[in-house]
C-alpha cells in the first residue's frame, strides 16, 4: 500500500547549536519552518534528544511532537552547546513557553524517556 498524501523533511544541525539561533549563527528556523507546515493538514515533529530539544521548541508549529529522550534544560544536560550560561537559561525558557502554547493551542505531546533522573525534567 502506497502513501501519496504524504511528505518527510528531515533536518541535521551540523553545528551542533540545538537547532537554537546564537549570536554567532542565526538559523531562522521558525520563521523558515512556519510558512513550510502551514500547507500542510497535519504536521508531526519528531526529535531524539538534541533533535527532542528543537522539536519541543517548535512544538507550536505542529499538531503532534514525538520526542524520545529529549534534553529539556541544556543548564544541566550533559551534552549541551558551550554557550554561556544566560544563552543556556534563554534557550531552556523559550523551548518551555513554546511548549506551554503548543499545548494551549491543542498540540499534542509525547514524551518517551527512560526512568532516570531525566524523567522529572519531562513532566
Amino acid at each position: 500500500h502506497q502513501l501519496n498524501d504524504f511528505d518527510v523533511l528531515c533536518l541535521c544541525d551540523t553545528n551542533c547549536q540545538w537547532y537554537s539561533d546564537t549570536p554567532q549563527l542565526r538559523l531562522g528556523l521558525e520563521e523558515k519552518l512556519r510558512p513550510f507546515v502551514a500547507g500542510y493538514r497535519s504536521v508531526l515533529f519528531l526529535g531524539v534528544s538534541m533533535g527532542g530539544f528543537a522539536a519541543l521548541s517548535l512544538s507550536h508549529l505542529a499538531d503532534t511532537v514525538a520526542v524520545f529522550g529529549p534534553q529539556t534544560d541544556l543548564r544541566i544536560a550533559h551534552l549541551r552547546p558551550g554557550w554561556p550560561e544566560e544563552q543556556l537559561t534563554a534557550a531552556t525558557n523559550r523551548m518551555q513557553q513554546n511548549v506551554r502554547r503548543a499545548l494551549r493551542g491543542g498540540t499534542k505531546i509525547e514524551f518517551h524517556v527512560a526512568m532516570e533522573d531525566h524523567l522529572p525534567l519531562a513532566r
